[in-house]
């Protein structure tokens, strides 16, 4: 029933369908709780509610359904915290919260109780440490925390996920302040699959470390602006000749633009506003035809 214009609750007569294996109610209009008979649905592998409008909190009883696969969640109203009872859930293999009016803490032990988790995607409002057992999923191939309140260091652990695509940390208050605060760079050089990795909008310090080169060379998208950086930017950076966006904005980086510029020929966006770079433009740059 996903993509029309219903409204109204959802109706708790829905879960006398015991044999359901799949409900979709994304994308309409749907308002008030998400029913706490849900949990009756025991067969259920796929749970579609995004872009409703949605509230109260996740029912505690979701977590009965132990076949559940992929839960999707984002973009509605929804309060209150992760119920401890989803990590009974270790059949899931996708879970998106985001665009909610979710908070508090993460569960410590996330991802030892999500060990088939392959997509996840949470935000807007939760705090504290991202959780190091995040590096223990061994399928993990997508990790969006945009616009969180998340803070301390980013986990060396996430080098861990060989399947990496996509790590998207943007906008949170991690920070990395010496070398063992960016121990996490030399540790993604392991995720050779990674396309996408935004750091922008923390609060990371000092020199972008020469390391950034080891990164893998399928990346196509790196974002780090809006930071505190400062320095040079390593030349060895121009061997990231994959990369579709180099966003390096907002920072405090002096220095002149190198021809490393040139390298990167592949380049469709190029964002080096707002830092303290002097001397020419490289002529390497009229290279960029994209």
């Amino acid at each position: 029933l996903g993509s029309n214009l219903l409204q109204s609750v959802i109706p708790d007569g829905l879960t006398n369908y015991s044999n359901l294996v799949e409900l979709d109610l994304s994308e309409n209009n749907l308002v008030g709780v998400i029913p706490p008979k849900v949990g009756f649905l025991t067969k259920l592998k796929g749970i579609l509610l995004y872009s409703n409008n949605l509230n109260g909190a996740i029912p505690p009883a979701l977590g009965k359904i132990t076949k559940l696969k992929v839960a999707d969640l984002s973009e509605n109203n929804l309060n209150g915290e992760i119920p401890p009872t989803l990590s009974n859930l270790s059949s899931l293999t996708q879970l998106s919260l985001a665009s909610n009016m979710l908070g508090n803490t993460l569960p410590s032990n996330i991802g030892n109780a999500l060990p088939n988790i392959q997509q996840l995607y949470l935000g807007d409002m939760f705090v504290g440490h991202i959780p190091t057992s995040l590096g223990n999923p061994s399928g993990l191939q997508y990790i969006d925390l945009l616009d969180n309140y998340f803070r301390g260091q980013i986990p060396s652990s996430f080098g861990n996920h060989l399947q990496l695509i996509k790590l998207n940390l943007g906008n949170n208050l991690l920070e990395a302040r010496d070398s063992e605060g960016w121990e996490f760079l030399d540790a993604l050089a392991n995720c050779t699959s990674l396309r996408e990795l935004s750091l922008a909008g923390n609060q990371l310090h000092g020199a972008i470390p020469k390391s950034i080169v080891n990164l893998s060379t399928s990346l196509q998208y790196l974002l780090i602006g809006a930071n505190n950086l400062s320095g040079i930017v390593p030349p060895s950076i121009g061997k990231l000749s994959g990369l579709v966006q180099l966003s390096l904005d907002q920072n405090n980086l002096t220095g002149t633009i190198g021809e490393w510029i040139g390298n990167m020929t592949n380049l469709r966006h190029l964002n080096l506003q707002s830092n303290s770079f002097t001397g020419t433009i490289p002529p390497s740059i009229g290279l960029l035809h994209n």
